[in-house]
């Protein structure tokens, strides 16, 4: 939905409460897209959400040309990990 920045103003809980339901909000300046208000994404894990809640961890954003189904970067030839792996054993 596209909502102008002065009707924004006006009826901010309006269109908060949308994007609470799933609605992505487009937000417009003299009729042009200048920004989006969107759902934050779901978080199954328990101890992310945490992080995420106490602003120590950002979940990524898959809209920006970013390919997360490459596999994962290898840091040193020695170690033989995946990045992924020296985080959780960092977990445990």
């Amino acid at each position: 939905m596209d909502v102008s920045v002065r009707e924004l103003k006006d009826h901010l809980s309006q269109y908060l409460k949308a994007v609470q339901a799933g609605e992505v909000v487009t937000i417009t300046l003299h009729a042009k897209p200048i920004a989006t208000i969107q759902p934050l994404p779901k978080i199954d894990h328990p101890g992310l959400q945490k992080l995420v809640d106490q602003g120590l961890v950002r979940l990524p954003v898959r809209n920006k040309g970013i390919d997360f189904t490459r596999p994962p970067i290898k840091l040193k030839r020695k170690m033989r990990m995946t990045l992924s792996e020296i985080v959780s054993r960092g977990r445990g």
